[in-house]
């Protein structure tokens, strides 16, 4: 009899539903669970939802229906965890101190793998509750980490010096499809950061007394479709580390605007795509740089293992529309208005620069302005109504071509501006371009 009983309640097991309060938790076969919350939890009730994977036990599907839920403390989230949150789903932050979501890192030795396979998908994840106080982080935080997917979510209203996401030392991740914008303040922060993991000061977090930092960079970032506006830039670094580059970064399909200063904004960055998107109304459209004098460049931790500087950064910049672009001095005394910028210098060229079949109109200053970009190519574009030279090439832009780009306007009239210019440059080839109306031919 004992053993009849206990045959069946193990054939029972799988479908038994454990009620703990007012959460509900249903086993499902194999190592996958799925569990719900209900609207109207707070953050320790969704924590115990995602405690369920503390141990990486199961594959693990976290649901939030549309409701509001107030949280009041960070998230964590282990590896091999969904939240699969409504697209009604509103979670909304009261507390200052720490992300809204982070990766746990009770367990970091450094390197990707210390949360991996984490997925969010939807939700409305406001932080408006705080967003007049004079400081902030993140709402989501991911640190050494890999296989990231965050789809479908609106991600909004942030404090002073604060992200909406950031990654620091993650590799092969996904930012997709997603709506960003809100920002209260003055410091110049990104909504969406690439960062390296070097200290607390640079990617600073509540875990970061067992945070092992060890100089890692971004590889394999991938950011498409999202809605990014109203925050003082949308996608970028503005730190770096000497010997550290961010790898195979691909950003496509964006619609930017509404900045007030960059659109994207990439430092040190090897094989780079900008592909497809859209900057309007912004300081400066796309910016692409090595070095900018009082920008934050560290020197590596003694135990990095520092890599030399790329012979070819690859940096591809095609198909863009940039729009409404407006003077802007910056934090460091740059003076921004341009719709593609990039920079380098003797100790630091940009060696590697595609720009090609991008549309830019109305700015303030040059269309494209390169410095120190060494071996650059700039192919049919099409400028149209800008304040300065349509293209502008100064300071070492050696062995470099302009070829089958239309410039309209360009250089405002009696302004003394022509179509296209460059200075300080040796063997650059100009050929087969129309310039039409120029300020000054």
């Amino acid at each position: 009899m004992r053993q009849k009983l206990l045959a069946g309640l193990i054939l029972l097991l799988p479908a038994i539903i454990f009620i703990y309060g007012q959460i509900c938790v249903k086993a499902v076969s194999g190592k996958d669970k799925v569990v719900s919350a209900n609207p109207g939890d707070n953050a320790a009730d969704l924590q115990r939802l995602l405690d369920f994977n503390k141990y990486g036990t199961f594959n693990l599907t976290v649901k939030i229906p549309a409701g509001s839920y107030d949280l009041n403390k960070e998230l964590r989230i282990y590896s091999n965890t969904t939240i699969l949150a409504d697209p009604d789903a509103k979670l909304l932050r009261s507390h200052q101190r720490g992300a809204l979501l982070a990766n746990d890192l009770s367990k970091d030795r450094g390197g990707y793998t210390t949360s991996e396979n984490i997925t969010i998908i939807g939700g409305i994840w406001d932080s408006y509750k705080i967003e007049d106080m004079d400081k902030g982080t993140e709402s989501f935080r991911f640190i050494h980490a890999s296989n990231i997917t965050i789809k479908d979510a609106t991600i909004c209203n942030v404090p002073n010096g604060s992200h909406l996401i950031t990654f620091g030392g993650v590799r092969n991740s996904t930012v997709d499809n997603c709506t960003l914008y809100g920002y209260k303040g003055t410091a110049l922060k990104e909504a969406l950061q690439l960062d390296i993991a070097h200290n607390n000061t640079i990617l600073p977090s509540t875990q970061s007394k067992i945070l092992a930092y060890d100089d890692l960079p971004c590889d394999g970032i991938t950011i498409t479709n999202c809605n990014i506006y109203n925050y003082p830039r949308a996608i970028g670094s503005h730190t770096s580390v000497k010997g550290v580059f961010h790898k195979n970064i691909v950003i496509s399909d964006n619609n930017l605007q509404n900045l007030a200063e960059a659109g994207i904004k990439a430092f040190n960055y090897v094989n780079l795509k900008i592909l497809n998107n859209t900057v309007k109304n912004a300081g400066i459209g796309i910016l692409v740089y090595t070095y900018i004098n009082n920008q934050y460049y560290l020197e590596a931790l003694q135990t990095t293992e520092k890599e030399p500087l790329p012979d070819n950064y690859n940096i591809i910049i095609r198909n863009n529309t940039i729009q409404d672009i407006k003077v802007l001095k910056s934090e460091n005394g740059n003076l921004w208005g341009d719709g593609i910028r990039t920079i380098g210098n003797k100790e630091r060229p940009l060696t590697g620069v595609t720009i090609m079949d991008n549309t830019i109109t109305g700015t303030a200053r040059y269309g494209t302005f390169l410095q120190g970009t060494v071996q650059s190519r700039i192919s049919d574009n099409t400028f149209i109504l800008t304040a300065k030279k349509g293209i502008y090439l100064i300071n070492g832009c050696d062995y470099s071509e302009i070829t089958g780009n239309i410039l309209y306007k360009t250089g405002a009239e009696d302004s003394g501006e022509s179509g296209i210019g460059h200075s300080g440059s040796a063997q650059v080839t100009i050929t087969g371009n129309t310039v039409i109306s120029p300020g000054e031919n």
